[in-house]
């Protein structure tokens, strides 16, 4: 079992001029109101570390400590009381022995320490500046429960789910053709929601689900989750009447060819390109088949007349390789 940390403090700073409710406490009471003084010092920061309990038996402690009768260490405190060295109010409804200088300087000499507890009816200054300070509800000797006195709640308004997000998530889930990941889709769609409750632009979602459910199978539908993250409801529907695969090809046409695609294409283009260069026999015109002398290709080739002179003249012997 961890040792509990100890909740007062070994050593605690004196000033060297005090101020004028001790000065005139110490004129009234002299060197025995001194020795009190200190000695009652030491056992609030020793023990609780800012009060102490005013009880019978503290006048019996003092005097063992310093030597001095019990009716002067009572005199000694109640004139401390009437002086304002410690807070009559205090010793009134509590009866305790606190300050407010008592208390600004333990809490600061404790603020190394893991964590002080802090009797909330006994504090005489504002504790929340302090990150290790413990509050504990009712009186030093009944201890209920233990709260952090220190931490502030700040309340994010946009993180309020709306009353409807439920009802809309339900909706959602039951309009949307393609059902997977349905734990996640209500996860994105719940903090979406809360980062951006406008009903009106979720019933414009909603809207657009519902006309893509008439225009678009369901086989090409996105899923959900990415429907919601990419917002794709901002996407144009196609016109209500128009197929699937229609509107698929009009996706395909509008998008950009691939580099392979444009390489494909450049080739048929030039294969192209060359067939048309080369002219058939019978796209020669009768006027150009009657000139011998038109020349065809490059060098000493054959003028295309008296080819075609040829062919023809074997064509009426029954054709090439006829005999």
């Amino acid at each position: 079992m961890a040792r509990p940390t100890k909740q007062g403090i070994d050593y605690f700073p004196l000033d060297c001029a005090f101020d004028s409710k001790t000065e005139m406490y110490l004129m009234e009471k002299g060197a025995n109101g001194l020795a009190v003084l200190v000695t009652l010092w030491q056992m609030i920061y020793s023990n609780n570390g800012y009060y102490l309990d005013n009880c019978d038996d503290l006048k019996l402690l003092i005097k063992r400590r310093i030597d001095v009768g019990i009716n002067e260490v009572s005199d000694c405190i109640n004139a401390s009381l009437r002086r304002g060295v410690f807070d009559n109010d205090m010793n009134e409804s509590y009866k305790i022995l606190t300050s407010k200088a008592i208390q600004k300087r333990y809490f600061d000499a404790a603020k190394k320490k893991k964590n002080v507890q802090f009797v909330v009816n006994y504090g005489l200054i504002d504790v929340s500046v302090y990150g290790n300070i413990v509050n504990v509800c009712g009186n030093a000797t009944n201890v209920k429960e233990e709260v952090k006195v220190n931490v502030k709640v700040k309340v994010n308004t946009s993180d309020k789910s709306p009353e409807w997000l439920d009802e809309y998530k339900n909706t959602f889930w039951s309009a949307y053709l393609k059902k997977v990941d349905k734990s996640k889709t209500m996860a994105l769609l719940t903090k979406m929601i809360k980062k951006n409750p406008d009903v009106e632009h979720w019933q414009m979602v909603f809207d657009h689900i519902q006309q893509k459910a008439v225009v678009t199978e369901k086989q090409y539908w996105p899923a959900p989750t990415r429907f919601l993250r990419d917002e794709l409801w901002q996407d144009e529907l196609p016109a209500v009447g128009e197929s699937n695969g229609q509107h698929k090809q009009l996706n395909q046409q509008s998008a950009k060819p691939t580099a392979a695609e444009r390489v494909r294409a450049r080739a048929e283009l030039k294969r192209a390109e060359r067939r048309n260069a080369e002219p058939s026999v019978g796209s020669i015109s009768p006027d150009i088949r009657q000139q011998p002398d038109n020349p065809v290709g490059r060098g000493n080739a054959p003028g295309l007349g008296n080819l075609i002179e040829r062919a023809s003249s074997k064509s009426n012997l029954g054709g090439f390789g006829n005999t």
